[in-house]
């Protein structure tokens, strides 16, 4: 048991000395701060508003020149998807199931309930209940929400014929 503890111990000092060594070797790790805290300070520079003129002459002179863009390093974090996906934009209404004479949707903003013919739930209006579709209308346009892709049922729009998949 001894020896296992010895070995241990012999083990993390030569990770020690590792880490201490690859560290003097690489230098001072806080080098290019200087320059990181410059650029910074000029991008706070250039977004503060200019302060407010004295006099009417000073207000004859043309405005700041527009803030310099970002650093490619800053897009380069948005870009890359490492703190999530951007907003795309808020999602369609969708059928997300029936219960007897209620649909149950969701709105684009968000909200999910059950909704009765005639009902609205934010922005989208259910005109109609069909076996597995329903007929709403969203943003002034009538559509067609279906669970199962459409399968089973007479469509609810006048003119469309039944899907047979």
């Amino acid at each position: 048991m001894n020896y296992i503890l010895k070995g241990i111990t012999l083990a993390l000092a030569v990770i020690c000395a590792l880490q201490a060594y690859s560290a003097f070797m690489e230098g001072d790790p806080l080098s290019g701060l200087e320059d990181h805290l410059g650029s910074m300070a000029a991008l706070r520079a250039a977004s503060e508003p200019p302060p407010a003129p004295a006099s009417s002459a000073a207000a004859a002179t043309p405005p700041s020149a527009p803030a310099p863009p970002p650093p490619d390093r800053y897009t380069t974090i948005e870009s890359s998807g490492i703190l999530g996906a951007l907003p795309q934009g808020p999602p369609p209404p969708a059928l997300l199931g029936l219960a007897g004479a209620y649909a149950i949707i969701r709105a684009p903003e968000g909200q999910t309930d059950l909704v009765a013919e005639g009902g609205t739930l934010g922005t989208v209006k259910v005109l109609k209940i069909g076996i597995n579709r329903v007929l709403v209308e969203h943003k002034g346009k009538v559509e067609e929400l279906s669970i199962f892709e459409g399968m089973g049922g007479e469509p609810l729009v006048p003119g469309k014929e039944a899907s047979t998949r």
